[in-house]
């Protein structure tokens, strides 16, 4: 779980044996890879993915109430606690790839809780944003000045906006059917939702289109079939966009 890459480094997460292990490539650059073990780190329960930003490796535990950090130039492991108030239910578990971190902030989805956690950039406790439910992903605009956030259960047809600055929800958007991804334009206002599993297959068979200017439903695109992620191609020029 977690595989990443940093340098001359292979890093990756064991789920069935709580542990973190790094191997390096002894052959770096000179042929065929040679990975060895390096380093390996005794961490928290059931690891279930991980990320990186720069020599920092964060991996994030399913039974432990914690995330950990390790700094790949150091080799120096810390565990992070934190709380989650309530302790819910985990109907889809929250992944890394949509942990979001700014330059002097990480944004967590609280596993259990109706949260999304703030770090700054030392990964010191800033403050739990209050969600409407249980998150899953978080996403950050092209600018980081916003975060967009989904959630599992009965608040899938959610997604509600963060500003990141004031670390208040300044809209909440509620649709038929369960959004299951979104993804940001790096070109122009516009956020992208795939919309499933609502009442009717109109419903359940579109793309919605958030104006992230003035934060409105701008459009719905219906010629798609079930959609579940989004990959945006997007060229300058023509503002070509699939």
């Amino acid at each position: 779980m977690g595989i990443k890459i940093y340098k001359d480094m292979l890093i990756f997460a064991q789920m069935d044996n709580d542990k973190v292990t790094v191997l390096k490539d002894e052959n770096f650059n000179k042929g065929l890879p040679k990975f060895e073990i390096f380093k390996e780190f005794k961490v928290g329960e059931m690891p279930f993915d991980a990320m990186i930003k720069d020599n920092i490796y964060i991996v994030g535990f399913f039974l432990t109430k914690a995330f950990g950090v390790i700094n790949l130039d150091t080799m120096k492991f810390s565990e992070i606690k934190v709380t989650a108030k309530n302790n819910k239910p985990i109907l889809k578990i929250p992944h890394f790839g949509f942990w979001s971190l700014s330059d002097d902030k990480t944004f967590i989805p609280a596993v259990g809780d109706n949260a999304v956690m703030v770090y700054d950039k030392d990964f010191k406790f800033i403050k739990n944003i209050e969600m409407q439910g249980l998150p899953v992903f978080t996403s950050l605009s092209p600018d980081k000045k916003y975060l967009a956030v989904t959630f599992s259960g009965k608040d899938f047809p959610t997604i509600q906006i963060v500003d990141t600055k004031t670390l208040k929800i300044i809209k909440t958007f509620t649709f038929k059917g369960k959004v299951l991804h979104v993804r940001w334009s790096n070109i122009d206002n516009s956020l992208y939702a795939s919309v499933n599993g609502g009442d009717s297959k109109r419903d359940s068979n579109k793309v919605n289109v958030i104006n992230t200017k003035d934060w409105f439903l701008e459009r719905e695109i219906y010629q798609v079939k079930a959609p579940s992620g989004i990959f945006i191609y997007e060229q300058k020029d023509d503002k070509v966009k699939k």
